[in-house]
């Protein structure tokens, strides 16, 4: 039986270029003030570049950062969770 590898929405896909991958990575290191804007000004892209690598029917940036910033939320929490669980285990 074949093992399938789930690929997270944040990871890069089978059609994206390494290019328009590591500007996706761009993207998204920018956290909550991110934009095309900035990403093609880090980049030296341009604006039309970046629009064109984001839309939904090419790699998705939206969708795929909102993915991202849901995981990264989720493992801060854990490790939030984490941490309190010790302490009280501590001070026990």
């Amino acid at each position: 039986m074949a093992v399938v590898e789930q690929v997270r929405e944040w990871e890069q896909r089978d059609n994206e270029t390494p290019q328009a991958f590591e500007a996706f990575k761009t993207y998204i290191e920018l956290g909550a003030s991110r934009s095309l804007v900035k990403t093609a000004q880090v980049l030296g892209k341009s604006e039309t570049l970046m629009a064109e690598w984001s839309k939904p029917t090419a790699h998705g940036w939206v969708r795929r950062a909102l993915m991202y910033d849901r995981h990264q939320a989720r493992a801060l929490n854990e490790a939030i969770l984490a941490g309190k669980a010790s302490m009280r285990q501590r001070l026990s």
